[in-house]
């Protein structure tokens, strides 16, 4: 008589591999519907996969709320597993995986803050949009707390951040340095002629606060270290809060150069007449994904981006 060693136990002999491919969908999807696109399968298909899956791990692995599913803690912490299990088993039962990014049908989720997703993630995907016309993104908002956690877990595939990730099974490539601009109205009596530092410090500013509610930043660091101070009036938590503000008054606004490209027409942009703080822009990822021809596809799409010269502007660009 065969011995259960705990309530969540599962024998090997006795498991439906083929669930692992569909906890991998669910928890790519949140939705029985595109899991069942993902995988091939009619809805139903995947619904009585999901009762399967709950009997064989003892938990509802989805859950409702409201309108929408989530998914339970343990389906989580088994998410980067069977991800692992699931390109394991492609590269053991295929010659070789699907190189033609045509083909690909994947969803690549993606934290970011939204100057990392509007400066970096939507205009590469527009680049290779023609390349992979079946790969979706998915933009999630970061957690400053928990992005790591999350890579971790496979509950993004992605981040964008201005800082290397701290723990070991976390890999990052520096995409490019990124510095600040100003930026202001079109038609701003700053647009034309010399900005010098004693005029933009009398000028009235607007900042963005990504913890909400901050006076000071890292233009206001590096004026500190000069002597200088401005005048901050208003505090966003957004940079494209920031960027509707300016062009809707006569504040000024410090952001980096690479979002100011994208929305020129919008507004206008001028150096700083102070020395310009920076930070690398960095991507990262976990390591079971390396050898994801998606995933390496987009990384590669990503970093060719951020080498660009002049990168391609968002479509929304010059529109009144």
């Amino acid at each position: 008589m065969r011995r259960s060693s705990g309530v969540n136990t599962v024998h090997f002999n006795d498991a439906d591999l083929n669930l692992i491919k569909v906890l991998d969908a669910l928890v790519r999807e949140v939705s029985v519907a595109r899991a069942a696109r993902r995988l091939g399968v009619t809805p139903s298909a995947i619904s009585h996969a999901l009762g399967r899956l709950r009997l064989m791990l003892r938990d509802p692995v989805v859950v409702r709320s409201g309108r929408t599913l989530r998914l339970t803690p343990r389906a989580l912490a088994l998410a980067p597993v069977a991800a692992s299990m699931c390109e394991s088993a492609r590269g053991l039962l295929t010659d070789a995986p699907d190189s033609d990014p045509g083909k690909w049908q994947d969803t690549l989720r993606i934290l970011g803050s939204d100057y990392a997703l509007a400066a970096w993630v939507f205009p590469a995907l527009a680049l290779a949009r023609a390349e992979a016309p079946g790969l979706r993104i998915a933009a999630i908002s970061l957690d400053a707390a928990e992005w790591e956690r999350q890579l971790i877990d496979g509950a993004a595939d992605f981040a964008v951040r201005d800082q290397q990730p701290r723990n070991s099974k976390l890999r990052c490539i520096t995409l490019a340095q990124e510095r600040y601009v100003v930026v202001m109205r079109p038609g701003h009596p700053f647009s034309r002629g010399r900005l010098d530092p004693d005029r933009y410090c009398r000028a009235s500013h607007a900042l963005v606060s990504v913890i909400g509610g901050g006076f000071h930043g890292a233009v206001d660091a590096q004026l500190a270290a000069s002597g200088r101070t401005r005048n901050v009036m208003v505090s966003v938590p957004t940079f494209l809060a920031g960027i509707d503000l300016v062009r809707r008054s006569d504040l000024l606004l410090s952001l980096p150069s690479r979002l100011a490209q994208h929305y020129r027409g919008l507004v206008a942009s001028r150096p700083l007449p102070v020395p310009s703080p920076s930070f690398d822009v960095v991507l990262i990822w976990h390591a079971r994904t390396d050898g994801s021809l998606p995933h390496a596809w987009f990384r590669a799409r990503i970093k060719k981006f951020g080498t660009a010269p002049d990168p391609p502007r968002l479509k929304s660009e010059g529109a009144p």
